[in-house]
């Protein structure tokens, strides 16, 4: 983990996950057709914890879905999703997904210390056969439009 500038109270914070996303500002995969541009996220998932499984062992949920607002879902994980039986049964459940799982953390973590949140993705590829390569290509192209969103309603 690496915090460059300073955390103020007044100030966003903007997490991505990788120094290539950090360069500009992270991206996500779109699990629908059609499905680009920038998103505000409305409800947000862990999709590689069986917490109804945990729940039956424990009586406790761990990975239960966080409203935001409107907008997607999006699935986090530490799953890299790059199409067959998995990306077509995420298809279900939520229009994004992205492989760090921070969206969850500081989802949960925020709404426990009653901090308002807002996750914004924008989508880079298709979460397809291809989507490695999709997303080396276009990370930095990506990065600079979020950079642009983010200056345009942050700053």
């Amino acid at each position: 983990m690496e915090l460059r500038g300073t955390v103020l109270v007044l100030r966003p914070l903007i997490v991505v996950a990788m120094r290539e996303e950090a360069e500009q500002l992270g991206a996500a995969g779109g699990r629908r057709c059609g499905l680009d541009g920038i998103h505000d996220v409305g409800t947000v998932f862990e999709h590689d914890v069986d917490d109804e499984g945990l729940f039956a062992l424990t009586g406790a949920h761990f990975s239960a879905a966080i409203v935001l607002g409107e907008g997607p879902a999006l699935a986090t994980g530490d799953r890299f999703v790059a199409g067959g039986a998995f990306r077509v049964a995420l298809a279900l459940r939520a229009e994004l997904v992205e492989l760090e799982g921070y969206a969850v953390v500081v989802a949960g973590s925020c709404a426990a210390a009653g901090v308002p949140v807002r996750i914004v993705k924008l989508v880079s590829d298709d979460a397809g056969k291809n989507a490695s390569t999709t997303w080396a290509d276009s990370v930095a192209t990506h990065a600079r439009a979020l950079a642009a969103w983010a200056e345009q309603h942050l700053g």
